[in-house]
């Protein structure tokens, strides 16, 4: 049983990467939400009948009226309170879930299932996930129709073929229940064929194979976030290769790898396996969920390196090893192992990896990129550098925190030019953008143009991408570097379906992202100041972003 809003506030905001919240609150209820609290749920169910006697159309004073009916085991009554806030469409997805948790503990398994339906249709993210851990349905883990629809047993999940038929079943359906509009791109009918294709000859595929055509099915619904990972304890986890690549204008090189891989540092590449580089991005494109096509250049580097996908698409003949020619013609077998994570998103586990650039240390807009958001003052320009690489909280200075931090020097500093990087920032919670926003505002300083510049990139998606529509719409920016990863108006959202038999997860993107009119069909936000990258420049430490903003600059 989930509580209300008003009291897992904070809960919420971890859990939902990139979400606003929808509630309305009483302010007559203190003396009931403090009675809740100190969990006196029957003298708080009696104030909040009455303040609903006052105010029957906030679905706040339902919803946490159900939660103490439920706590206080009238549960036929909770579920009629629970629908009233739904009636209203006050957190629809916690009532419906609450509603199958009531069901389950009047052990009626047919109501529970449903109800657990519709909480997905609403929405609700890692539903698996979080029926797995309530106890409110032990009640109902051995019934069939549970373990069919909901969760599978370990005894219906020994068998490997069975096991991945499973999975594609509960995704198939999981997905059309949670997207935003699963037919927004891909037809009912092709989408139908995907799986029905599939299950006629998963008999025939390896895991590895298997897995490379989930990725297509994920990518055919034709949105960024709706994508697939392998689990970190499931029955089938990825092997990565130890590099990261980059597509620069002049080709694909390779800017970090391991230590016992050394030789390939900075070395343009000719061929992966069996696939030249220029025929590699249209080789990977099926199993890449994108935007754009501009975003291929990022989410492709990472498919590079996970060999199964590399194996089940035909470019290597192995799962775990793949040959790299460099354009010398010199080859490299690289091994790859399976990890939690890719480790090219794990800055601790690359300490040790060899860069592929010249300076140390390491030029400005590298030399920090496993920090969450820093600045720095470069007096020579009177100009304030911020690196914000991810939208989230840092445990010891939260992000409004930083911002008022930067702005409070700005104010009393002799700056005249403010210049934010979100390139490589893929995101986080949007919740957190407002604060940094308002500063930006705020600021007599910065907010005039040739004053503010922002630099986005290929990387700059989710999270990262309303902030730049918020910029454009509310601020005097300049956007320098290339255009974003994601469209101004986008499907999104990070919620997560969890696969019984492999342990992978779905990713399934549940709403529209709509910061501009309806009809804004940008593919992007362009740059005013546009930018091209070459291994070169970024051997040598050079940034070409914060050149053409200071060659701007130079001219006013």
């Amino acid at each position: 049983m989930l509580k209300t809003l008003y009291s897992l506030f904070i809960l919420i905001i971890l859990l939902f990467f990139s979400s606003w919240s929808f509630s309305q609150v009483s302010y007559d209820s203190e003396e009931a939400d403090k009675l809740l609290n100190e969990e006196k749920f029957q003298e708080a169910a009696e104030l909040y009948k009455q303040l609903i006697n006052e105010n029957i159309y906030n679905g706040y004073l339902w919803s946490n009226y159900g939660y103490c009916l439920y706590k206080t085991g009238n549960y036929q009554m909770a579920i009629e309170m629970f629908n009233k806030a739904i009636n209203i469409g006050y957190e629809s997805s916690s009532n419906a879930y609450n509603i199958a948790c009531c069901y389950s503990l009047l052990k009626d398994p047919l109501n529970a299932v449903k109800w657990i339906h519709i909480t997905a249709k609403y929405k609700f993210n890692n539903i698996e996930k979080t029926v797995k851990e309530d106890k409110d349905f032990d009640n109902i883990r051995n019934d069939k129709i549970f373990q069919e629809e909901v969760l599978p047993s370990p005894e219906m999940l020994k068998d490997r073929i069975l096991g991945w038929k499973t999975d594609l079943k509960f995704m198939k359906r999981r997905m059309e229940e949670t997207h935003f509009n699963i037919n927004r791109v891909i037809s009912k009918q092709d989408w139908d064929i995907k799986f029905s294709k599939l299950e006629e000859n998963i008999e025939a595929l390896d895991d590895a194979q298997i897995f490379t055509e989930l990725m297509k099915i994920t990518a055919s619904v034709g949105d960024g976030h709706t994508s697939i990972y392998s689990g970190q304890d499931g029955k089938f986890m990825l092997h990565y290769l130890p590099l990261q690549f980059f597509m620069f204008e002049d080709g694909l090189y390779v800017i970090q790898v391991s230590a016992e891989y050394k030789e390939l540092a900075g070395k343009k590449i000719k061929k992966i396996g069996n696939t030249n580089t220029n025929d590699l991005l249209e080789k990977i494109k099926p199993v890449a969920s994108l935007d754009n096509e501009l975003a291929l250049k990022w989410t492709g580097m990472f498919i590079l390196t996970e060999n199964d996908i590399l194996y089940g698409l035909g470019i290597t003949e192995k799962n775990n090893e793949t040959e790299i020619t460099t354009e010398d013609g010199n080859k490299v077998t690289v091994r790859s192992a399976t990890e939690k994570e890719n480790p090219i998103h794990s800055p601790p586990g690359r300490i040790n990896w060899i860069k592929g650039w010249k300076t140390d240390p390491a030029p400005l807009y590298l030399k920090n990129r496993g920090e969450m958001y820093w600045y720095e003052y470069i007096p020579v320009n009177q100009m304030v550098y911020m690196q914000l690489n991810g939208i989230g909280n840092k445990p010891d200075e939260k992000l409004n925190e930083f911002a008022l931090r930067v702005f409070r020097f700005i104010d009393t500093s002799e700056v005249k030019y403010f210049v934010l990087d979100i390139r490589f920032n893929g995101g986080g919670n949007n919740t957190l953008n407002k604060a940094l926003v308002q500063e930006i505002i705020k600021s007599e300083k910065i907010n005039k143009v040739g004053s503010f510049f922002t630099i986005i990139g290929r990387n700059t998606f989710s999270a990262a991408q309303c902030l730049a529509n918020s910029l454009e719409n509310e601020t005097n920016v300049i956007f320098a570097g290339e255009p974003t990863g994601s469209k101004p108006n986008f499907v999104g959202e990070s919620s997560m379906i969890l696969l019984p038999y492999s342990g992978s997860q779905v990713n399934c993107s549940s709403r529209y992202w709509q910061s501009y009119f309806s009809d804004d069909l940008r593919q992007w936000i362009a740059p005013q100041l546009a930018v091209k990258y070459y291994y070169n420049d970024y051997y040598m430490g050079n940034d070409p972003a914060m050149n053409a903003v200071l060659k701007y600059i130079s001219r006013k």
